[in-house]
């Protein structure tokens, strides 16, 4: 039996679980690799979505907040696999996993999802699209199918109702975003799990930088597209 540790975010998990993939069949990473997770930012939502995602791909996971600050380091030589937020710090050179860019992931198919909108992203929802980028963008577009997905502020549900499209936003689990996100033929937002999950099931993607280092997350044959605002769409 392998063992594995992992850090980070809920995006950071489907990439790593990608990366896995690389060299690993799911039925490998399910039956002969030990996960841990230790997070030294312990959020019980934060981790009980990383939880959920290990888990809706049929892959238990250890996790646990980081003890001391030194902990990694003490620990490291127990572990074969390190797949350490933001990137891959391999204590082996063998260690080192190139990103699988289309992995098996398993998820409900919904059909009629066209375009999805995931309009927060980042840490605490500090990332977010302008209801004024949304507005303008959304009335140009026509016989399209619209979803806006993910988690907001409750005080800020009924501004989507004033838009085109549907909102599933703050509406069921972790397993309904992924069914959705994984369903849509066109993503738009940040790049994080929602972008991950659709471009890894080789559909579209259209996102806007949180970071100047968001492109180092990508894959090259991703149909992965930046944009400054969405105006730059037209689909």
């Amino acid at each position: 039996m392998l063992k594995a540790l992992l850090l980070g975010g809920l995006g950071d998990s489907i990439l790593q679980f990608a990366k896995l993939q690389s060299k690993y069949t799911l039925k490998e990473i399910q039956e002969n690799i030990s996960i841990d997770y230790c997070d030294p930012r312990w959020r019980e939502n934060k981790v009980k979505s990383i939880i959920d995602f290990w888990q809706s791909q049929g892959v238990q996971i250890n996790a646990f907040p980081m003890p001391t600050l030194t902990w990694i380091d003490d620990n490291k030589h127990t572990y074969d696999i390190m797949l350490i937020y933001p990137f891959n710090e391999p204590h082996k050179e063998n260690n080192y996993l190139q990103t699988n860019p289309f992995p098996k992931i398993k998820y409900t198919h919904i059909p009629n999802i066209d375009i999805v909108i995931q309009p927060y992203g980042g840490t605490n929802l500090a990332s977010q699209i302008s209801f004024t980028q949304l507005m303008g963008f959304t009335d140009t577009i026509f016989n399209r199918t619209i979803h806006y997905i993910g988690w907001t502020n409750p005080a800020e549900e009924n501004i989507f109702r004033r838009l085109q499209g549907k909102s599933l936003l703050n509406q069921g689990n972790l397993v309904d975003f992924m069914n959705t996100a994984a369903s849509a033929k066109i993503y738009i937002g940040f790049l994080s799990f929602g972008a991950f999950l659709t471009a890894m099931n080789k559909q579209q993607i259209f996102y806007l930088n949180r970071t100047t280092k968001d492109h180092l997350y990508l894959c090259f044959e991703w149909n992965a597209t930046n944009v400054h605002n969405l105006s730059e769409i037209h689909i």
